[in-house]
């Protein structure tokens, strides 16, 4: 198991990722970003609301090991960017 703990963006430049992050629901809006824009499903642990863990399954094929490593990699491209419209969709602005 893999968990992935995100820095706090409450002091974001764009408004609706701080809204997120100050409500504490960074790590469940980045899950549903990982599902809808690179079918990747996780979700935050119980215990810390902004770590994402990962349980690879037994049967993970090499292709989903390469979507799962481009998807964190354009996720991070994303909150970098401050980019309100790919991480929160038709909910942004």
């Amino acid at each position: 198991m893999l968990g992935l703990e995100f820095t706090d963006q409450s002091h974001a430049a764009a408004p609706g990722i701080a809204a997120v992050s100050a409500n504490g629901m960074r790590g469940h809006v980045i899950s549903g970003y990982l599902l809808h824009a690179h079918r990747v499903r996780t979700f935050p642990t119980a215990s810390a609301a902004d770590t994402l863990r990962f349980e690879p399954s037994l049967d993970l094929a090499d292709a989903d090991i390469e979507r799962l490593r481009l998807a964190r990699k354009v996720r991070c491209v994303v909150l970098r960017g401050q980019d309100e419209q790919a991480l929160l969709g038709g909910a942004a602005g």
